[in-house]
């Protein structure tokens, strides 16, 4: 009789084990975005500066991104009328060198971000416009992407872009 119930509770554990591997499989081979920490100190108001940032993907699978974009509260895009910031956005090759350059300086090739793909890591370059920018602990980069075949969305809550903000001109 002891065998008949321990039977039905081992095979209750092992269905257990094998749904939450799968799961972790699955959270894996979907992986997650990691950007580097670059902080723009010193800018000016009524300038133009090219940031760019390594950009990291965890998943097994190679990922497509499909829209790169700056978000505030209640994830409304960023504007350059409301929030002083136009941009543009571009993917690079991997081996660019990061940091924040001002107007003038040649930061070379990029290319689409809409169907720029990351094996493991990448670049992602903004060409920043800026009039008045104040800091906004709600700004945050939307990353529209496709894995596996499947579209996804997902909001980067990041320092460096809540911080950001320019000095008096």
């Amino acid at each position: 009789m002891k065998r008949l119930c321990v039977l039905p509770a081992l095979l209750i554990i092992f269905t257990l084990a094998a749904c939450s591997e799968t799961e972790e499989v699955e959270n894996a081979e979907n992986g997650e975005f990691l950007l580097d920490s670059i902080y723009m100190d010193s800018i000016e108001a009524n300038s133009t500066y090219s940031m760019i940032h390594e950009i990291e993907w965890t998943g097994e699978e190679a990922v497509t991104i499909n829209s790169f974009d700056l978000v505030k509260e209640n994830h409304e895009p960023v504007t350059f009328d409301e929030d002083g910031i136009a941009y543009e956005v571009y993917g690079a090759d991997p081996l660019k060198q990061v940091g924040v350059y001002s107007e003038g300086h040649d930061i070379g090739a990029v290319e689409d971000i809409s169907g720029y793909e990351i094996d493991e890591t990448g670049r992602i370059v903004l060409k920043l416009q800026l009039g008045e920018v104040s800091e906004d602990p709600h700004r945050a980069a939307r990353i529209n992407y496709t894995v596996n075949g499947e579209e996804q969305e997902v909001i980067y809550d990041w320092d460096g872009y809540k911080q950001f903000s320019t000095g008096e001109s």
